[in-house]
């Protein structure tokens, strides 16, 4: 948080370090655009003359800085701190508000009284807004009937469907920390009350068939001020009245069978429910051995990887106990390709079994080449003699005349954020690296990229696209935490920093939608996406973002296959040290020649085997061709140039060699600087490795490596997007230092030099490496949410 400031105080007296966090506050996604509009608006306001905003708002667009050119402005202007502040207050850009402080107490702006609304059932409602004015920015939390709402801690609250239960008194509570002294101001309330509206049905009845000595229930609901009560009808007669929408007849008979409907009333009018029909039989005597009524539907042969889906299902008195074997061999029992299956009871004496077997290699040798041979028994729990046996024989084919498939080009991308500024990860960066090494191996061009905010994960799918074409083989990773809601996986960023304030995570639209990235990829047309999570997916505590953006549903091509660590509410499984579990185990079977859906399958039975204390991993797919991650890779020509050359001038991060000579306690020494990058030319990372060697010239190849420097010698290194300087001692060794988040450099990359003998100061030098080349292109990439 910044420094105190007084309101009146000149903007142009305001302290540098305080400039330079709203100026990265106002680049920040453009920002300082409506800030600039809001400006030109206000001083224009009373004087003669049109000011043509897009022409002003340009010339600032072509600033190295925006920002920065912007807050000059400010100062040319002759404005004061309170009047800075309100244009960021008029902009929604109130963090600033954390770093212009000017200790100024809660005001609620808005509402000035009380609000009173009425509105009806089911309709949304958004006029419970709040306006509180304060520096250091307030905390908010909204109350409905003096009860704290859950994640309701914006300065909007939005009812998406009024319901009976939100009517009542809410009010919004600011609190605002001032020189240690924490302080609560309550807004003015608004009175929210039901309007009158006729009935309008929510649930409906449906036609239902049962048998004689069941009960018969029938549900008809609906919303409306009054409360309304029912009328029911049977053969367009009326039978009864209620209030609660619920017609019930135990054990019922034949003459409850016919046509039923149902009327919500009230003062205000009045809904009808859809007339169904109620079907009424006399029960069927289940037979004591148990009866086949359904077979399963199976071709006479199948290939080798092809699945096999067997249903059966047996009417009984009593329970039914099923025993299933393939080839003499009890499905319980079995370790190698392992079949899945269940048994439920679907009526009151009808018992269905069912299962899904994919036919391996395995099952063809263990015969012999020959068929398999599927035996099922039902047998009556009750009653042990009694039991039927059903046998099922199916051919394997070997299809030698498979199409050889192959790969235009293969690419990954592999994200992992473990730097996170609580609950940190241990493995996810060993784990990417573990795993570029593989995929590396069987020809795959691997962008690494670890700690990254949501526009870095959003500017980099963009520049990862720009390398797929149709053909291409396509894997991604993300390492991580985590949410779900709503069947959508969410990927959990760093937050947007300044260096005064971190921007927490507030809503689900602070994170990053594994549909917007997928669909962003599909549209690419890759011949095989594989996608792989090792994140949790607990269902999430924040809320949506307002107003609501629509998440698309995932686009299928049916050319993806999905591995998660974790079914849908569960948290993954964290080790202290070493690669994941689930990384662990793919790991084994990642560069086996076979095809993806029963690569992975196989990590699925090491975790169903093995890991007994850990919730296994989940699997999908809609691949319909047998495609492997060890496929051949068979570029198009033009790919060489558009392609794979641009691949490798990425990841060069422009070759940067430095050799300098300098004159350093009265001996002359070469520092030569390398630049370079883990894996070139198949990896881009957003890290590179800077080399450093300090020599000195007089010393021969052969002495300079037996002699080192004068002792005592110290370096003091100061890289311009590190916070801390890098201090050692001067030896022959060559000194490394990794410069993470290269993204974000802005402008040359520079570095200092000290040197010191004995405490004191003897010489610096400077360097400037320019900019890795995938600085430029990052920054280019636009990635919009609306074009998905």
């Amino acid at each position: 948080m910044g420094s105190e400031l007084d309101l009146d105080t000149p903007f142009d007296l305001v302290p540098t370090y305080i400039k330079n966090d709203v100026e990265q506050e106002l680049n920040s996604d453009g920002k300082w655009r409506n800030v600039a509009v809001c400006f030109f608006t206000c001083t224009q306001a009373g004087r003669p003359g049109k000011c043509n905003f897009e022409q002003e708002v340009e010339s600032l667009s072509r600033k190295r800085s925006p920002g920065k050119a912007l807050l000059d402005l400010f100062t040319r202007s002759n404005l004061n701190v309170e009047y800075v502040q309100r244009i960021f207050w008029l902009c929604d850009i109130k963090e600033t508000l954390n770093i212009l402080v000017t200790n100024t107490v809660v005001s609620f702006e808005h509402p000035r009284d009380n609000i009173y609304e009425e509105i009806k059932l089911g309709e949304s409602c958004s006029c419970l807004k709040v306006e509180a004015f304060g520096s250091p920015l307030p905390n908010l939390q909204w109350y409905h009937n003096g009860t704290p709402l859950a994640n309701k801690t914006s300065d909007m609250l939005h009812i998406q469907s009024f319901k009976r239960g939100d009517a009542g008194l809410y009010v919004c509570r600011a609190t605002q920390t001032i020189n240690g002294e924490t302080k609560e101001y309550m807004s003015s309330s608004f009175m929210l009350k039901i309007a009158k509206s006729s009935p309008c049905k929510i649930i409906d009845l449906k036609n239902i068939s049962l048998q004689t000595g069941n009960l018969l229930m029938l549900v008809f609901r609906a919303e409306g001020e009054p409360e309304p009560y029912y009328v029911w009808y049977k053969d367009g007669r009326e039978i009864t009245r209620d209030n609660v929408g619920l017609f019930k007849v135990e054990n019922v008979g034949m003459i409850n069978g016919g046509n039923y409907s149902c009327i919500a009333v009230n003062s205000e009018g009045s809904c009808s429910s859809e007339q169904v029909v109620v079907k009424v039989s006399a029960p069927i005597r289940a037979p004591v051995k148990p009866e086949i009524i359904l077979k399963p539907s199976l071709a006479p042969s199948y290939a080798l990887y092809s699945a096999v889906d067997f249903m059966f299902k047996v009417r009984c008195r009593d329970p039914v106990k099923f025993t299933c074997t393939i080839n003499d061999e009890d499905i319980e029992d079995m370790e190698a390709n392992r079949p899945t299956w269940s048994e439920k009871k679907v009526d009151s004496s009808d018992y269905l079994f069912s299962m899904r077997y994919n036919v391996s290699d395995e099952d063809w040798r263990r015969g012999n080449k020959g068929p398999i041979i599927i035996r099922i028994m039902a047998q009556n729990e009750n009653e042990e003699h009694y039991w039927v046996i059903h046998e099922e024989i199916i051919n394997v084919v070997f299809q030698a005349d498979v199409k050889h498939l192959t790969a235009r080009n293969k690419i990954a991308l592999l994200i992992a954020n473990d730097n996170y500024e609580t609950d940190k990860l241990a493995t996810p960066f060993k784990d990417i690296q573990a795993l570029a090494k593989v995929l590396t191996g069987m020809q795959f061009h691997c962008m690494l990229i670890r700690n990254v905010t949501q526009s870095d994960i959003y500017g980099i799918v963009e520049l990862f696209c720009s390398f797929i074409r149709r053909g291409t083989y396509v894997f991604f990773y993300y390492a991580g935490h985590g949410e779900h809601h709503n069947d959508v996986e969410y990927m959990v960023p760093l937050p947007e920093r300044t260096k005064s304030n971190a921007t927490k995570w507030t809503t689900l639209g602070d994170f990053v939608a594994r549909n917007d990235i997928i669909n962003r990829i599909q549209k690419e047309n890759p011949a095989l996406l594989y996608e792989m999570y090792d994140s949790c997916r607990r269902n999430t505590t924040h809320a949506e973002p307002y107003p609501r953006r629509k998440i698309d549903h995932i686009v299928s091509k049916h050319n993806s296959v999905t591995l998660f660590a974790t079914p849908k509410g569960y948290a993954a499984f964290e080790v202290a040290e070493g690669l994941s579990l689930l990384m662990s185990e793919f790991l084994k079977v990642a560069a086996e020649p076979r095809p993806v859906v029963h690569m992975s399958n196989d990590v699925l039975k090491a975790f169903n085997h093995n890991l007994e204390t850990v919730v296994a991993p989940m699997f999908s797919s809609d691949l319909t061709e047998d495609r492997c991650l060890t496929d051949s890779v068979e570029p198009h020509p033009r790919d060489m140039e558009s392609v794979l050359d641009r691949w490798e001038r990425l990841s060069n991060v422009g070759g940067t060699q430095v050799k300098e000579h300098f004159e350093i306690d009265g001996e002359f020494y070469t520092i030569s600087l390398t630049c370079e990058q883990e894996g070139y030319p198949y990896i881009i990372s957003n890290w590179i490795n800077i080399i450093i060697g300090i020599t000195p010239e007089e010393l021969q190849e052969a002495t300079a490596l037996e002699s080192p420097p004068k002792q005592g010698l110290m370096v003091s290194i100061d890289l311009s997007t590190c916070k801390d300087m890098i201090e050692q001692h001067v030896t022959r060794n060559p000194i490394r230092c990794k410069v993470e988040n290269i993204q974000k450099i802005r402008g040359d990359f520079t570095m200092m030099m000290y040197f010191s003998k004995n405490g004191e100061n003897i010489t610096d030098c400077k360097f400037s490496l320019g900019r890795p080349s995938l600085c430029d292109f990052w920054k280019s990439q636009l990635f919009n949410l609306n074009t998905l």
